[in-house]
């Protein structure tokens, strides 16, 4: 007998028609219609989508789909070159922030100084929304100070932050434009900030959240994390506290005035937090936002959904101890949203997503390949959001649970209202909406609610009776790549955090151990050198380093001759004020003069703008050097400073010495105090006695200790190899009340 009746192949094709749709536009799968070609030959930085769709893409590279472009390129929905964007040559330099404006019109910063062969004042500019240059958008004369930044304010107007200042009205690190390009005349930081703005976003009402290198504001302490005011005044009622131990890559803003704050960090406020966090607008941490582990690797981009779901883009490949190909979706609690499936998604870093207005998402980035396939630079994903559907059979309007349909889009013939208590009969409708009596007063609880036809008892239909304020929404901020060789040697000017990591190629000699050709090992094969850098407990205060670690392995690499002499300090320094430490970390210095970040074999990596830069090395007990000019860095080559070369030029006079053709560092600074003494209060030389007992001159003190001069992993004041004489030999030899000073300003 044949049961197969017509109701019955309705719903068969129905369900079929659902879980083709489902698996067709499976979210965080790859969109097929969507063929950017051979995509950029360099990292695109940068993404958004005009009115009328066409999207928009910069970054570091100069050709897309093998068409020639100047570091900016539009294509097409389908993701083909888009010829009639009439940017001519485009940019000399990457892009680094890109923003649409409603009428269309693009704002760009970056690395450039010019705009299709013609120069431009500062780097800033407007296009008209074919790519042509807007000639009526004239901002000040910056001059090419670094603009790292640019967020859009509600009314129109224009925020850019980075290194550049104006004077009137004065203006420092973060300004306020009008649409024209002018500067908005209420608006005025004071002071300013004490490092560099890297980041910068627009909150509710217009307030202004930035992050960047700096410890204070007009005056006033914020580490690393600040918010403003629409007029630039200082928001006293946001404090980070200690801030981040890195800057934050990303900051993204909630909808009651706090933000989310993503990127390489591990700590905020001295607690230890897995690289995305949601801020208050109080600069406290919101505990209702929790991601587990989180990723393994940085966040470089957050895009809020419309229904408060959260994608996230960097370098990880996992998400709370689940895969995860550079890209992820997650619940308004921070749970992982295990619907959005980009299978392996990229192959490499994802540095930056938009919505488009179907509700898909555009991804770019370095990768050439996602989940598997072809897909090089830009890429987009379905995104649908999925949610359940109900057969409606008496076509009220209202389904019943029994029957649940999965699909992006309504089917035929269901509904999103689960609640029909006779799915038969048109005349019955919805459930009706009850809430748990706890105390039994005769009011409900609304976080308890039970959509049913008849209740159970302890419900009531009153919901009068609970606390139903919602915690304090929590922000979130931003800036480490995770990757510092693939950002920095691979997309060169790269500002999305990204492109602030610059790699600084630092070599030099320490006389103590400088044996004519190297530097001996010694404290090495005494196995006396710390796992943990020592400059903390020294008293040295670092910025944004500090409590470096290290392995054995990395001391005495495997196959190498260029095992570590010892540890040391590596600052980078304004270079205006080259008194000012921006940055600092605590770094190994090998047999051979190359210093390498504490794992013993990359070149130490900043968190910092490009720019120019004083740079020097401190060690605990020899003197400081420091570069005589400030040197330029680029996130593509870094810098390098050969430091026992020397015609190498140093701030200061005779900042090294001499031996055999070698500048090397002065030996002798036992107090750490930029001075070498022999004799005198506060000299280098009693310590040394001091360490070794103080009566026996003779004796001898093994281990890692300041007064080992020559770092022979032993204090002597007397006999071959001590430690008193090359403290005599640094001052001159002669005359023992002389002192040397270190080159550090």
């Amino acid at each position: 007998m044949n049961n197969w009746t017509p109701a019955r192949r309705w719903l068969s094709s129905l369900l079929l028609c659902s879980l083709f749709l489902t698996a067709y536009a499976q979210p965080g799968s790859l969109d097929p219609s969507f063929n950017p070609g051979s995509g950029a030959n360099g990292t695109v930085g940068v993404i958004a989508v005009q009115p009328d769709g066409r999207i928009v893409l910069g970054g570091a590279f100069t050709t897309f789909d093998g068409v020639p472009v100047g570091h900016i390129v539009r294509l097409l929905p389908d993701g083909t070159v888009d010829t009639t964007f009439h940017t001519g040559s485009g940019f000399n330099g990457t892009l680094l922030d890109l923003e649409v404006q409603s009428d269309g019109k693009l704002l760009a910063c970056g690395t450039f100084t010019q705009f299709d062969g013609t120069p431009l004042t500062g780097r800033l500019v407007r296009l008209n929304a074919d790519g042509t240059r807007d000639t009526g958008f004239v901002p000040p004369q910056f001059g090419l100070v670094s603009i790292n930044g640019i967020a859009l304010k509600s009314d129109g107007r224009i925020v850019i932050c980075g290194g550049m200042g104006i004077i009137s009205p004065l203006q420092l690190k973060v300004c306020q434009l009008n649409t024209d390009g002018s500067p908005d005349v209420s608006f005025t930081t004071g002071s300013g900030f004490t490092g560099f703005v890297q980041k910068v976003t627009v909150l509710t009402n217009d307030r202004i959240a930035v992050a960047g290198t700096f410890t204070s504001y007009d005056g006033t302490s914020r580490a690393g994390l600040c918010v403003l005011m629409p007029d630039g005044l200082l928001d006293a009622g946001f404090d980070p506290g200690s801030g981040c131990d890195q800057i934050p890559a990303v900051l993204e803003p909630t909808a009651n005035g706090g933000f989310y704050i993503g990127g390489g960090f591990t700590t905020y406020q001295g607690n230890v937090v897995p690289k995305m966090i949601r801020i208050s607008s109080t600069g406290s941490i919101d505990p209702t936002f929790n991601i587990g582990s989180g990723p393994n690797a940085i966040v470089l981009d957050i895009l809020t959904q419309p229904d408060g779901r959260l994608l996230c883009a960097g370098g990880f490949n996992s998400w709370d101890a689940s895969a995860a190909g550079k890209i992820c979706r997650l619940e308004p609690t921070g749970a992982l949203d295990a619907s959005f499936d980009p299978g392996s998604g990229a192959d490499n870093a994802i540095n930056c997503m938009v919505d488009q207005s179907n509700g898909n998402v555009l991804a770019a980035g370095s990768f050439s390949s996602f989940d598997g396939q072809p897909m090089s630079s830009v890429a987009r994903l379905f995104n649908c959001t999925q949610q359940t559907w109900y057969v409606d059979a008496d076509g009220d309007g209202l389904g019943t649970p029994s029957v649940p349909v999965l699909a992006c889009l309504q089917p035929i013939g269901t509904s999103v209202n689960a609640n029909d208590c006779d799915d038969t009969d048109q005349n019955i409708g919805a459930a009706q909406t009850y809430y748990a009596d706890a105390d039994g007063d005769g009011d409900g609880d609304p976080n308890a609610p039970l959509t049913i036809c008849v209740p159970p008892a302890g419900y009531v239909q009153s919901s009068t009776d609970c606390d139903d304020a919602d915690p304090e929404n929590y922000p979130f901020a931003p800036c480490n790549d995770g990757d510092a060789i693939t950002y920095g040697d691979e997309v060169g000017e790269d500002c999305i955090c990204r492109g602030r990591h610059i790699q600084i190629q630092v070599s030099a000699f320490l006389a103590g151990p400088f044996n004519g050709t190297d530097m001996n090992t010694s404290l090495l094969q005494a196995n006396v050198i710390p796992l943990l850098e020592p400059y903390t407990a020294l008293g040295y205060t670092f910025v944004t380093g500090g409590g470096e670690t290290t392995t054995p392995t990395a001391l005495d690499p495997i196959g190498t001759f260029f095992d570590v002499v010892d540890w040391v300090v590596l600052e980078m320094r304004d270079p205006i004020a080259p008194s000012v430490v921006l940055a600092s970390q605590a770094c190994l210095l090998h047999s051979n003069g190359v210093i390498t970040d504490q794992a013993g074999v990359d070149a130490p990596q900043f968190s910092l703008p490009i720019g120019p830069y004083h740079i020097a090395v401190r060690h605990r007990n020899h003197l400081g050097v420091m570069t005589a000019n400030p040197l330029e860095v680029d996130s593509i080559t870094g810098v390098t400073v050969p430091f026992q070369i020397s015609g190498t030029p140093t701030f200061g006079t005779n900042a090294r010495q001499i031996i055999g053709g070698m500048a090397c560092l002065w030996p002798g600074d036992v107090h750490q105090d930029g001075t070498i003494m022999y004799t005198g209060g506060g000299n280098d030389r009693d310590p040394i006695l001091q360490r070794i007992g103080g009566t026996l001159p003779t004796a001898t003190a093994f281990g890692y200790h300041q007064e080992d001069v020559n770092l022979d992993g032993a204090v002597r004041y007397t006999g071959g190899g001590n430690d008193r004489d090359p403290i005599l030999q640094v001052i001159g030899g002669s005359v023992p009340t002389a002192v040397r000073h270190h080159g550090l300003p």
